[in-house]
């Protein structure tokens, strides 16, 4: 998992030819999901490693939203928990 103090400089790249594509595929561990193909190398790297930028990005405004929506929502709330415990029938006990 990745932090939102994560760099994009911080994350490990590999780029590989994939046969099937006839193109190089960059991906990466921290993301397994994302990749970028292109016709040579640099290319491959260089839109994953945009890509992962925008990724990084979007989650760091995304914590901010959500901690900002916290905040709003900090007021005291009562919760009542009532609890009731059903009478257990239980065979007579045999002396």
């Amino acid at each position: 998992m990745t932090r939102p103090g994560v760099a994009v400089e911080q994350v490990i790249y590999r780029v590989t030819w994939s046969v099937e594509d006839q193109e190089y595929v960059a991906t990466c561990a921290v993301f397994p999901s994302l990749s970028h193909l292109a016709r040579d190398r640099t290319g491959a790297l260089a839109g994953l490693r945009k890509l992962v930028a925008d990724v990084i990005k979007d989650m760091a405004d995304n914590s901010k939203t959500a901690q900002n929506r916290k905040r709003r929502q900090a007021t005291p709330r009562l919760f009542l928990h009532a609890r009731w415990n059903p009478p257990v029938a239980r065979a007579p006990r045999s002396r």
